[in-house]
């Protein structure tokens, strides 16, 4: 640990020091002198000699070191470097049961809820806290790792699904040992918890536009890689009515028959794209550019929307089919942009580690400082009355 000071040159006011120093010193120099009629024969001798002298050491001392704390305080101290040893420190995600919190707890561990306010855990009574399906664990698992030393040591205990999670990877400053309790598969889960049910699609088609099918088949394919993406899909000729219950419809050829826009005025969404384009097609160089027909316009139709493309969804056409994005865009164009997924099997969101020019820790000494400075005013105060009543009386 070292100490610097954010503002130096306020060090100066160590000069005021002289100021008690002064006022502490015996400045009397007024003699008294008595004739005796004997000495007048003795001759003269040498003058009194006077020497300076300092009262009240006490008083002058707190003088003396409640001014140099003041051009301490004032010269902003920091105090550099961790002031504490280094902790292990267990966070215990709600729903771990109490089996595994003391088989994963050893003397001297900081063992805390990773909840608002970090709680401490009572090993004697372990309660599980209110509303734990609630809390954000990735942000929680973030502040508290900014919050410890460098030097401190940290494990996480978590059920096997880990609920609270939002769009991003869960990046530390410090390595984590991540145990997960597998007997505590989504213990106390609430019933809006469950997962969602999915969108339905049905893809409608003509002869002229099959060759269009193998993108759409990618695309439903990369939804199926996330829950909160999932798609049920129905693909067949444009001849075969739409019976079932949908979200949204691709159809792909001529206009969109009556059947299907009444699904849109009930609140469906509709993406059209034609067999072929509405004017000459343009040479093949400038479309590899060409961004005019990607997502379409868009228009509402009663209480669902219509996307319209002036153009076949092919490559040619369309480059934005060869975009990793396009199956993403897709999705927010037909259903709008779906919920960031809040949970996850534990063993696949593991925390990683960033090596980060991390800055010492600091400890600001100012607000110390204050209350030592009171203390000190407080008793020089109390000494200087007293002086002062000793010589009244």
């Amino acid at each position: 640990m070292s100490i610097a000071f954010g503002l130096p040159l306020a060090l100066a006011a160590l000069a005021a020091l002289l100021i008690p120093l002064l006022l502490h010193l015996d400045r009397r120099r007024s003699l008294q002198t008595i004739q005796f009629a004997a000495l007048r024969w003795l001759g003269s001798g040498h003058p009194p000699q006077r020497t300076l002298r300092v009262i009240e050491w006490l008083l002058l001392i707190l003088r003396l070191l409640l001014i140099a704390l003041i051009a301490l305080w004032l010269a902003k101290p920091l105090l550099l470097g961790e002031w504490r040893a280094a902790q292990r420190w267990v966070a215990v995600v709600p729903g771990v049961s109490a089996a595994a919190i003391d088989a994963n707890t050893t003397s001297g561990d900081r063992l805390v809820w990773l909840t608002p306010g970090f709680p401490a855990i009572d090993l004697q009574e372990i309660n599980q806290p209110a509303s734990q399906n609630r809390h954000d664990t990735a942000s929680l698992l973030r502040q508290l790792d900014s919050e410890l030393q460098s030097a401190d040591r940290l494990r996480v205990l978590v059920p096997s699904i880990v609920r609270g999670l939002d769009a991003q990877a869960i990046i530390l400053s410090r390595e984590v040992e991540w145990q997960i309790d597998a007997r505590a598969v989504a213990a106390g889960a609430p019933e809006t918890d469950a997962p969602q049910t999915p969108h339905s699609l049905a893809i409608r088609f003509d002869a002229a536009s099959a060759a269009a099918l193998p993108w759409l088949r990618a695309a439903v394919s990369a939804w199926a890689t996330s829950p909160a993406l999932a798609v049920n899909v129905s693909i067949e000729p444009d001849d075969v009515p739409i019976t079932e219950d949908i979200d949204a419809i691709i159809w792909l050829g001529s206009a969109p028959p009556e059947a299907a826009m009444r699904w849109v005025e009930a609140g469906a969404s509709l993406l059209h794209a034609p067999s072929t384009a509405a004017a000459e097609d343009p040479p093949a160089e400038a479309m590899s550019i060409d961004s005019s027909h990607w997502p379409g316009s868009l228009r509402r139709v009663g209480r669902g929307q219509l996307i319209a493309l002036a153009a076949p969804l092919n490559p040619l056409h369309v480059p934005q089919l060869h975009d990793a994005s396009f199956a993403l865009e897709l999705h927010q164009r037909l259903f709008g942009k779906a919920p960031s997924p809040d949970r996850a099997f534990a063993a696949q969101v593991e925390p990683s580690v960033v090596a980060r020019d991390m800055p010492a820790a600091r400890t600001d000494l100012r607000q110390w400082l204050a209350w030592l400075i009171a203390g000190l005013f407080a008793l020089e105060r109390l000494l200087a009355s007293g002086h002062r009543l000793r010589r009244a009386a």
